[in-house]
C-alpha cells in the first residue's frame, strides 16, 4: 500500500511540474508572437530590388560550380 501512495505522490508531483512547464512555454510563445517581426514578408519587398535578387541568385549558382585548377 505504501508503494502505491509513494507512486501516486510522484505522479502528482510530475503532473504539477509538467503543468508549470506548459504554462511557462505558453507564456514564451505568447511573448514571441507579440514581438514585432524585423524581417518583412517577401511580398512586401519592392520590385525595385528584383534585379539585385536575381544577380544574387546567379552569383550563388556560380559558387555551386565545381572547382577547376587554372594553371
Amino acid at each position: 500500500m505504501s508503494a502505491f501512495l509513494s507512486e501516486k505522490n510522484e505522479l502528482r508531483d510530475e503532473k504539477q511540474r509538467l503543468k508549470a512547464e506548459k504554462e511557462k512555454l505558453e507564456q514564451q510563445v505568447k511573448a514571441m508572437s507579440s514581438q514585432p517581426s524585423f524581417m518583412p514578408h517577401p511580398s512586401a519587398i519592392p520590385t525595385a530590388f528584383a534585379p539585385q535578387a536575381q544577380a544574387l541568385q546567379q552569383a550563388d549558382a556560380i559558387h555551386r560550380l565545381p572547382r577547376v585548377a587554372m594553371w
